[in-house]
């Protein structure tokens, strides 16, 4: 198809770093409508690395996304999730980073310190090459589901039939998000984790994060509500193939 040449132009000009001349290609595709959500979650990720972006048009180009690719109508207005305050929640985590990768560098703390006696744990990997780490973070889950071979509206019938309560999507609009998916609403609390910006979908009730990356009066360049970690938002386990510290080479 033609919008996907001019895509994949756009995008080979960024990674040339010349990233007004690809963000300047793909404003031009979604003015027209003629741009997949794909590639208008590029346009959304890239912005972010121009000088004189205000705020209010970061998340103007974000709802702009939500209108066009995730509308309102799409959304589950009810769930029948038991209202039980006494059962174990059902907390999804969904990426397509489940894998070597620095978002799982910074998820896996998460598996690890969570409390199995308070909530149960599902994994929705859309991982296309899984790997030794894919892996291991599989077997910390309660359940882990790979759901690269789903369609949106599979993965959120699959989400549904699961009876998510908080359904946490790792990604923003980094590659490989499934906000298509999320925008059904599977789950009655959707939350965003990692994301640059706002997602701009009404769907999406939370946002983690931190006062240091969100200052309390960043909550207007956001549609979602900002939850704050205490202690910081980021938690990084490093490789296992990372080696000790030692002595600056520099010093020999």
């Amino acid at each position: 198809h033609d919008y996907a040449i001019k895509a994949n132009y756009a995008l080979g000009q960024i990674k040339r770093g010349h990233i007004q001349a690809g963000v300047d290609l793909l404003q031009a595709a979604v003015a027209s409508e003629d741009i997949t959500a794909s590639a208008h979650s590029c346009l959304l990720l890239y912005i972010h690395y121009l000088p004189g972006m205000s705020p209010q048009t970061l998340l103007d180009t974000s709802r702009h996304w939500g209108r066009l690719h995730a509308p309102m109508g799409l959304a589950r207005q009810t769930h029948g999730n038991e209202p039980d305050p006494h059962r174990r929640l059902r907390i999804g985590y969904l990426s397509a980073d489940f894998k070597s990768h620095s978002v799982a560098y910074n998820f896996e703390a998460v598996l690890d310190g969570r409390h199995g006696d308070l909530n149960e744990v599902y994994g929705y990997g859309h991982v296309a090459q899984p790997d030794s780490v894919t892996e291991r973070l599989a077997s910390k889950f309660d359940l882990y589901r790979p759901v690269f071979h789903l369609d949106d509206r599979q993965l959120a019938s699959q989400i549904e039939e699961d009876g998510i309560d908080i359904l946490v999507a790792l990604a923003g609009h980094t590659k490989g998000n499934r906000l298509q998916a999320l925008a059904h609403k599977p789950a009655p609390i959707q939350v965003d984790s990692g994301g640059i910006g706002s997602t701009g979908m009404v769907q999406m009730d939370y946002r983690l994060s931190d006062s240091w990356m969100d200052p309390p009066e960043a909550q207007s360049c956001y549609l979602e509500e900002l939850a704050y970690l205490d202690g910081g938002y980021l938690c990084y386990r490093p490789p296992d193939t990372a080696p000790l510290p030692a002595p600056l080479p520099a010093l020999r």
